[in-house]
């Protein structure tokens, strides 16, 4: 039996299994089995045999040393430890759904979900709603760490709600690590942000699976949004942020740094949406490419029509460290206001040889040049990331080199 097949018939036997907790799950399963299931199985390249992976022993000491964090294990709630000022619900959606998810549980929104995210859907047994209470300046980071441990859990389906009331001052750090190589990983956040407020939001992909992550963020007035992806070795990966603007005087920054090894696939997707005027976004993306990996990055900037005076980038950069590597970039720019500022850039290569033959020539060996190209290539990304963020991707770019 081959592995399309293993697949298929473990996700249908998944969905059979299932139990629907309440009438909208039960729709959207019909709404999922109407669909081509076999759509999924693209997310899928199991084995039989479950691989011990030892990498994240670094991230899983890292744990038991922090202030605010609330974990996630094989796709469930698992614990927290949070700041007096963080409210967390954890919503059983057997019982009533509380009126602040309301327009997540209705027809129509099932009925525009994609045949993945119908999946979520109807996986999800709890959902954890955090609230930041407004005037609050919190200087300690909230990490939100998904993990896997059990071979048990094959599919795994997250959802989360995040609000962060007005004036807030926080760093959001999201940790994805595996000790196992045999899941699938689903994971949802819907993030709303309130006027005046700076937050740096930070996520460190380091899970060797297969994953699926969405972001959708809605952004008030008078903010200030960080956003920094960094997604190592993931086998299977797809990222997926989507961003609206809806007020004024909004700032958001998106950078990403993508590193991927041997037969690594990297989806990465970006749409931001000025809705209004006086607003910024600037987006960074670079990628490392080794061993006959692969890289696709889909940029979207939608520009309405009340969004005068708007500044807007889109800036891509790819390396390529050895043959048989792919990178393909797609920029996108739908403008309908001529009172704007745009623009986007692409670049895909490999260092150039007069640089290095130089460097030579000043006495620095081979494995010294390479590090200081590397380094002055992911600095913009990596500055000012928190330290052990930064050793798991050096450590990870020289390996095997």
């Amino acid at each position: 039996m081959n592995n399309i097949n293993i697949n298929y018939n473990l996700l249908i036997k998944y969905i059979n299994n299932l139990k629907i907790e309440n009438e909208y799950q039960e729709y959207a399963l019909k709404i999922l089995k109407k669909k081509n299931i076999k759509n999924i199985i693209n997310y899928f390249n199991f084995n039989l045999n479950t691989i011990k992976n030892n990498k994240n022993e670094q991230i899983n000491n890292l744990t038991n040393n922090i202030n605010n964090k609330i974990i996630f294990n094989n796709g469930l709630y698992e614990k927290h430890i949070l700041n007096e000022n963080i409210k967390i619900d954890i919503i059983d959606i057997k019982k009533n759904i509380p009126k602040k998810l309301n327009d997540f549980f209705n027809i129509n929104y099932i009925n525009k979900l994609s045949t993945i995210d119908l999946l979520n859907y109807i996986s999800i047994k709890n959902i954890v709603c955090l609230k930041i209470k407004k005037n609050t300046s919190i200087e300690d980071p909230i990490f939100i760490i998904y993990k896997n441990t059990n071979t048990k859990y094959i599919i795994n389906n997250t959802k989360n709600f995040i609000n962060i009331e007005k004036n807030i001052k926080i760093k959001i750090i999201e940790i994805h690590t595996s000790n196992i190589q045999k899941s699938f990983n689903n994971i949802i956040n819907h993030i709303k942000i309130n006027n005046n407020s700076k937050i740096k939001h930070i996520i460190l992909n380091n899970n060797n699976n297969i994953n699926k992550i969405k972001n959708n963020i809605k952004i008030n007035n008078n903010t200030n949004y960080k956003h920094k992806y960094v997604s190592i070795n993931g086998k299977k990966t797809k990222y997926k942020l989507k961003i609206k603007i809806l007020g004024n005087n909004s700032n958001v920054t998106f950078k990403c740094l993508t590193i991927l090894n041997k037969n690594n696939k990297n989806n990465i997707k970006y749409t931001i949406l000025h809705k209004n005027s006086n607003n910024k976004s600037n987006c960074i993306i670079k990628n490392i490419n080794k061993h006959k990996s692969i890289t696709k990055f889909n940029g979207i900037i939608k520009i309405e029509k009340k969004a005068n005076k708007t500044k807007a980038n889109l800036h891509t950069k790819g390396i390529l460290l050895s043959k048989l590597n792919i990178i393909k970039y797609s920029p996108k720019l739908f403008i309908k206001n001529k009172n704007v500022i745009c623009n986007h850039s692409s670049t895909i290569g490999t260092f150039d040889k007069s640089i290095l033959l130089y460097m030579k020539t000043r006495g620095i060996i081979k494995k010294e040049i390479f590090k200081l190209l590397i380094n002055s290539f992911i600095y913009p990304i990596t500055n000012m990331l928190p330290k052990i963020i930064k050793e798991i991707i050096y450590k990870n770019i020289y390996q095997n080199e």
